[in-house]
């Protein structure tokens, strides 16, 4: 077996109850290098063109790569499956959801059949169960997080989890990591349709290094390219500080923003980094083994009608996405994020739909009749907060977007 790799692979059938532990080929690990590769091919022998992705025959595919659970390969985990659009759904996520599958001794975790009532899979180094998730069903991830560690009582258990979202089969639901880290977009909407609640993971093994000598020559290496006051990129001093969000001022300045749905290129007095510096953030909370100090930070939002907000920021470049609405507040656009968060939306695919029908509701094409009263103008942010929390539960006018429902 190659060192990097524990070569196993969990394998669930969820309407069987059946757990089985397999081998990794050995000609996977040296063919299709890292996670990603071997979920490829996983998925391209075992889901054909034809399968439905709301069949049973669908499945999902949780991998990591060898260099998961090490500095070098920063937590990443890769979830794959069969879109519910019928192209591959594919993400990335960071955290220590990965790292921790690889201390309990497993690559990859394939997820089979459906279940037919809420189930959690449970895996603590060897012992690995299908519990009852009943009482989870309906719960939020933040709530499905706690309870979790609370069954369990294993504190720092970490847990990918989906939203009422995703339970309600919105199309493009993301997964959540222990609430720090998202993505995978699609996935979580099958895992809904699989009636799998969550997976929640607790490791006490380690990852086999062939060399550490030269593995810590080559991680010094990287350290030393990615150094705040001597790096060669540019971008790598306000990545670091400003996360995603130094390219808000960027975009804006040279009308490279999605404004409006993307009808304009800036808007006059959007979203400052400097400002979400100062007035949100509370400290750093980064990634497992993120070089970079803004890859995670605490914030908070202390005044206004969100006071009650706060969190990890992982995807600060969402400040982004607001342009596409014409949200020019930081609390708002992080109220969304947080509505994302917790009910497992894919919070672009969300914007993006808000902003088409916001840009059909000013031309007349939809009514207030449409929208229920809701006036759907660039700029509402109320709005949409609003379209967030009813396309979460498939609500008013979001039978009149079931193209976005069913097929992104």
């Amino acid at each position: 077996m190659l060192n990097g790799y524990n070569g196993k692979i969990l394998r669930i059938n969820l309407g069987e109850k059946k757990i089985v532990k397999e081998d990794l080929p050995e000609e996977w690990m040296e063919k299709y290098i890292g996670c990603r590769g071997i979920n490829d091919i996983i998925l391209y022998n075992e889901v054909g063109p034809k399968v439905d992705p709301l069949s049973p025959e669908n499945k999902i595919i949780f991998g990591t790569g060898p260099l998961e659970g090490t500095p070098l390969g920063m937590g990443r985990i890769s979830i794959q499956t069969k879109h519910t659009n019928k192209s591959i759904a594919e993400g990335g996520s960071g955290g220590d959801w990965g790292p921790e599958l690889k201390y309990a001794g497993y690559d990859f975790v394939v997820i089979e059949n459906k279940s037919e009532v809420p189930v959690y899979l449970y895996i603590n180094d060897d012992e690995v169960e299908i519990r009852d998730a009943k009482d989870l069903w309906g719960k939020d991830t933040r709530e499905t997080n706690r309870i979790i560690r609370e069954k369990t009582g294993i504190e720092n258990m970490q847990v990918a989890s989906i939203g009422q979202g995703a339970e309600n089969l919105v199309a493009s639901s993301k997964v959540m990591f222990s609430l720090n880290h998202s993505g995978c977009r699609g996935c979580g909407t099958i895992m809904g349709d699989k009636k799998l609640k969550a997976i929640g993971v607790h490791g006490s093994g380690g990852v086999k290094i062939n060399d550490p000598v030269k593995f810590l020559q080559a991680y010094r290496e990287l350290m030393k390219r990615w150094d705040l006051k001597n790096a060669d990129d540019p971008l790598i001093p306000g990545f670091a500080f400003l996360s995603a969000n130094c390219l808000t001022q960027f975009f804006n300045e040279n009308c490279m923003l999605p404004a409006y749905n993307e009808q304009r290129g800036s808007i006059e007095g959007f979203l400052a980094p400097e400002d979400y510096l100062q007035k949100y953030v509370t400290g750093p909370k980064t990634g497992f083994c993120c070089p970079f100090p803004a890859g995670g930070r605490r914030y908070e939002v202390r005044q206004g009608k969100h006071a009650t907000i706060f969190g990890d920021e992982r995807e600060g470049g969402f400040s982004i996405g607001a342009a596409l609405v014409g949200v020019t507040s930081w609390s708002a656009s992080l109220k969304i994020r947080d509505l994302c968060n917790k009910y497992s939306l894919d919070e672009f695919q969300v914007i993006y739909t808000i902003a088409w029908a916001m840009e059909c509701y000013e031309k007349g094409i939809i009514t207030n009749e449409d929208t229920g009263g809701i006036k759907l103008r660039f700029g509402n942010e109320d709005a949409v907060v609003e379209m967030t929390e009813k396309i979460a539960f498939r609500k008013g006018l979001v039978s009149f977007k079931s193209v976005y429902l069913v097929t992104i």
